[in-house]
């Protein structure tokens, strides 16, 4: 046991958090759970909430409509989560610990009983009521309360509502199931993650919320209160949430959009909370429509584009005018460069990791930054392809995963296991300025002991970007940049560059510093290197180009991004950026 480590990491934590951990882990070591029975008889669930619910998937399905092929597949027994799937009849692997831990939590939050609800609510089908219910049942029968997995405080709060929307729509009125809803509802009340915080207890009181709604209770406003403090606590003035992850932002949202629905009043702080949120999401969606892969992020979750039209149908908002041109969303950290002439695109996440005390979503990618020519990602953050037990978990995390600069080996965070953090560096100091003709980024930040890093992100407003990096310090500097592309970008060497093509898209990136070693790589595994994971479970090669140079005390690297339309224009855009790259030294000097 490293004593040190523990010590940088628990540094962070609030006391409440320690507090609330070592109870936690008392419960679990001595089998403590909370002692909650079946209650004898079965609840009534108020036929309002029941209503509001049902209106609810009505109204996503109208937004993403659940493919009849999804349906087949679950009625003939196969399940897939992580891209693996798992066939099988009547016995569910509700126990299989072979199983990846994250597949088995999939498992258990029972989304797929969303989903068939969500078909069943416009097209209904022979046997989706019964495979529901039937699941659902089964489930009961197999995991008693205190079950490793199916009884976590997250895993119930999911669960919860999914059971409850399939409730809205199949009207089951089935006793078990009541009785046992709400038997989940009292576990999770007496088992809320204080000591995680973040999404996990926003999510947890969301689902409380939610319960109470369909069942009344003592504690309903109680957990309206926590609610209520979460979202103060945890979405920024600029709508982002605190994680700074894109995929959970969109978690959460989706989980405040549901519980307003279901609430008879109407909190003000709740409406504006969503449209705020709503009004940042949209504000940082690449062109294609899907998120950024900042922190654990991954596509395939969440459809953003429907839970922005969710936001203002749900909380009778008009659309917002979307931002135009460049921008900052100061709160969280993120900027965003657009350019409608050259049609380019560049989201760059220069904040904090997120919250000192939960760190546990964050990456080593301050300074970092993805960047699309129309529709088509080019440059890519790395994403995250699995938690526990993944292979690529701290690789995903790392520095070198993202474009970025480490300098002599260090990383921004000290990152181990699959959630922990020890050391990290101060916050990032930002500059965001708009000169004529261009508009900057400056970020200065720490880059290990003894040195600092400026990185300089310019955009021409002719269409021209330039990303230099200098590191200053006291001792030999060993410095690699790295750019990842996207898996369909070829990649190949000119002597004025690299082109990158994808498609029709023609793209140059163009080294403007001398002594510097370049090297492509893809799909390296000693030590890990050129990976992609646009989705959970999918590990995709990439190539990497890696830029490494060195020096005393100082050293440097920059590189500019250039757009052409035809091979033609290659030469005289190209070199059209390197007097740009000459004129702009001049002027900012």
């Amino acid at each position: 046991m490293d004593i040190g480590l523990y010590c940088r990491t628990i540094r962070h934590l609030k006391f409440s958090q320690m507090a609330w951990r070592m109870r936690f882990l008392m419960r679990k070591r001595l089998r403590m759970h909370p002692r909650i029975p079946l209650p004898n008889a079965a609840p009534d669930f108020a036929p309002g909430a029941l209503e509001a619910l049902e209106a609810a998937v009505r109204q996503w399905t109208r937004h993403s409509p659940v493919s009849p092929h999804s349906v087949d597949t679950l009625l003939q027994g196969q399940m897939t989560f992580l891209h693996h799937t798992e066939s099988f009849g009547r016995k569910y692997p509700w126990l299989r610990t072979d199983l990846p831990r994250l597949w088995r939590y999939n498992l258990h939050y029972f989304d797929y009983a969303r989903m068939m609800a969500m078909a069943a609510a416009t097209r209904k089908k022979a046997g989706q009521r019964d495979w529901t219910l039937s699941i659902i049942q089964d489930w009961i029968r197999n995991n008693p309360p205190g079950t490793d997995v199916a009884w976590d405080a997250f895993t119930i709060a999911a669960r919860l509502m999914n059971w409850a929307l399939a409730e809205a729509v199949f009207h089951f009125n089935d006793p078990l199931m009541r009785k046992s809803f709400q038997q989940q509802a009292r576990y999770l009340a007496c088992s809320l993650e204080y000591d995680v915080r973040a999404n996990h207890l926003l999510r947890e009181a969301a689902s409380l919320v939610l319960a109470d709604s369909l069942l009344g209770g003592k504690r309903a406003m109680k957990h309206l209160r926590l609610l209520e403090s979460q979202v103060q606590e945890q979405i920024l003035p600029d709508g982002g949430h605190y994680e700074r992850s894109p995929m959970y932002h969109c978690q959460v949202m989706q989980d405040l959009i549901l519980v307003y629905a279901i609430l008879r009043k109407k909190p003000a702080y709740l409406r504006d909370a969503i449209g705020r949120m709503a009004e940042f999401l949209e504000s940082i969606l690449h062109p294609d429509g899907d998120i950024p892969l900042f922190g654990d992020s991954a596509l395939g979750q969440y459809a953003p584009r429907t839970l922005i039209h969710l936001a203002r149908e749900t909380t009778k908002t008009p659309a917002h005018s979307i931002q135009q041109g460049c921008y900052a969303l100061l709160p969280s950290g993120f900027y965003v460069f657009s350019e409608a002439k050259s049609a380019t695109r560049m989201i760059v996440k220069a904040g904090i990791a997120g919250p000192p005390y939960q760190l546990g979503h964050a990456h080593a990618d301050a300074g970092s930054y993805e960047f699309c020519l129309g529709r088509d990602r080019i440059i890519v953050d790395s994403g995250v392809h699995g938690y526990a037990g993944s292979p690529f978990r701290h690789y995903s995390r790392s520095t070198h995963a993202h474009n970025i600069v480490s300098v002599n080996g260090s990383e921004q965070l000290e990152l181990w296991g699959s959630f922990r953090v020890g050391r990290r560096m101060p916050p990032p100091q930002v500059t965001w300025r708009e000169l004529e003709g261009m508009n900057e980024l400056v970020i200065r930040q720490e880059a290990g002991p003894s040195f600092q890093h400026e990185r300089r992100i310019l955009q021409s407003h002719e269409g021209f970007w330039r990303i230099s990096d200098a590191i200053t310090g006291s001792g030999t500097i060993k410095m690699s940049s790295y750019v990842h592309f996207h898996p369909d970008v070829q990649v190949q060497e000119t002597r004025e560059g690299w082109i990158l093509t994808r498609d029709q898209v023609l793209l140059a990136l163009v080294p403007l510093s001398q002594s510097v070693a370049i090297e492509l790589v893809q799909g390296e595994s000693s030590p890990q290197q050129g990976w992609y994971f646009p989705e959970f479970g999918l590990a995709r090669p990439n190539p990497v180009l890696v830029f490494q140079t060195q020096g005393v005390d100082t050293a440097s690297f920059i590189y500019a991004i250039v757009s052409f339309a035809t091979e033609k224009q290659r030469l005289e855009k190209i070199q059209h950026a390197v007097n740009w790259h000459r004129s702009s030294i001049a002027y900012l000097s």
